[in-house]
């Protein structure tokens, strides 16, 4: 940059400027507009294809988000450029889920400057991303060792053990981080799930009781607390906070608008949610992706709803129901403490293909949360299917994730879903689907009741 004449220096510094309103805004497609103004000015600078990579990738269009990252690697590579270059290709390589590409540009610039510990650590987070956690230790551990006051390095190298089970080396990665003044919302419930991991599930709930006591109703803390509780034995408290009968509720909607009758609804739904342009199978590297046949779509409440909007009406028939019932029986539940006043509601279709499920996860962002069948296959809704104790294609909630390393049984209920169901439960409990196979699609829509 330092070579441009001064006036295209000033006009850079303002078309910037010009980018960043944008873009905090909202304006993705026209903060990219300008940036591609401003590469016009200086084709080669590494931070403006960055910045260019990243919002071609914000606008779903991926192809030209790699060809801006090639670019920009072949420009940091060909100029003489400090230790950050690098670091910023792989923080922009990482955005945009170009995981390799990150590994790769690291291991470059290690062998230039092998004893940067900036570098071995960006290194294991792409790794880490690569779950190629072996070494992605090794490059964490490299990283402590340059730089042993750093508590991001003590923290990596804690999720890179977690990740591998360690529970203990976990435990002790996540304390010195900490003591060395590492701030991450994250780091409560990864030290308390590892915690429970390693067999000190007490100390989990003290943490839990902490985290809670300053945010009342925070979800991770109440699934974790929840789950610590069942570890340490103390089950009688475990089903008084996961009251699976008294917060997990069915509903049966009614037809609402210009629909005739409930497959007219859902045959609608089917038609918009199968031809929605964000419906897709995310990558495996996304936390979104739970299974090769399921697409998950972006929000179908923003832009033209179609069919949604009818049974937008009925999410909140049964939200509002459901809270009104939770204020008026309450009684000191940290979950019903917790309710809001108002809410939000972001929904997304999840389409499983004739076979597959959703592995157990909670929804951070969001109180209460929401699921609508409106495609059930034949064999997940028949009669049969649970006898054997197990639903196939059922709705699950209660089974900790893996990152807990639970050694105990713990409460699961099981639901069977069927056409025309929705079913709302606290966003705190974790939930699956259980897997099955089936001869057609299985389709609902979620959503999430977020607090405003």
């Amino acid at each position: 940059m330092s070579s441009q004449p001064e006036f295209q220096l000033q006009k850079l510094k303002s078309l910037r400027q010009q980018v960043a309103g944008h873009h905090q805004a909202g304006r993705v497609a026209q903060a990219l507009e300008i940036v591609r103004e401003m590469l016009v000015i200086a084709p080669r600078e590494p931070q403006i294809l960055g910045m260019a990579a990243i919002m071609s990738h914000e606008l779903g269009e991926r192809a030209q988000a790699v060809k801006f990252l090639k670019a920009q690697r072949k420009a940091i590579d060909r100029l003489e450029v400090p230790p950050d270059a690098y670091l910023g290709h792989a923080g922009a390589a990482r955005e945009i889920g170009e995981f390799r590409r990150a590994s790769d540009a690291m291991e470059h610039a290690a062998r230039k400057w092998p004893d940067h510990g900036g570098i071995q650590l960006i290194w294991a987070e792409a790794l880490k991303d690569l779950r190629l956690f072996e070494k992605a230790a090794s490059r964490a551990e490299r990283a402590v060792a340059l730089e042993p006051g750093n508590g991001d390095a003590h923290a990596i190298s804690g999720v890179i053990a977690h990740k591998q089970g360690h529970f203990s080396k976990a435990v002790s990665a996540y304390s010195l981080a900490l003591e060395l003044g590492y701030e991450d919302e994250t780091m409560e419930h990864n030290l308390g799930a590892a915690l429970v991991g390693a067999g000190r599930p007490e100390e989990t709930i003290k943490i839990c009781d902490e985290w809670l006591a300053r945010k009342p109703g925070a979800v991770e803390g109440l699934a974790l607390k929840g789950h610590a509780l069942q570890e340490a034995g103390r089950d009688g408290e475990a089903a008084e906070l996961f009251d699976f009968d008294r917060f997990v509720k069915p509903y049966e909607i009614a037809v609402a608008g210009e629909f005739a009758n409930l497959d007219e609804l859902n045959l609608a739904l089917e038609d918009h949610v199968l031809n929605h342009p964000t419906l897709f199978m995310p990558p495996v590297t996304d936390l979104k992706y739970h299974h090769p046949k399921l697409k998950i779509s972006d929000d179908l409440l923003e832009g033209e709803k179609g069919p949604v909007a009818a049974l937008e009406l009925e999410m909140h028939r049964a939200v509002d129901e459901y809270l009104e019932d939770l204020r008026v029986s309450g009684n000191g539940h940290p979950f019903a403490a917790a309710c809001p006043d108002d809410y939000m509601i972001y929904a997304w279709a999840a389409v499983l293909d004739m076979e597959g499920n959703q592995s157990q996860h909670i929804h951070k962002s969001g109180y209460l949360s929401g699921c609508y069948y409106l495609r059930v296959p034949e064999e997940v809704s028949a009669e049969e299917n649970g006898r054997d104790g197990t639903i196939a294609g059922g709705f699950e909630v209660g089974r900790p994730p893996e990152e807990f390393g639970c050694s105990k049984d713990h409460m699961i209920r099981q639901y069977k879903p069927h056409e025309g169901l929705m079913i709302l439960f606290p966003a705190c409990f974790y939930h699956r689907t259980v897997p099955f196979e089936g001869s057609s699609k299985r389709i609902c829509i979620a959503f999430d009741v977020i607090p405003v």
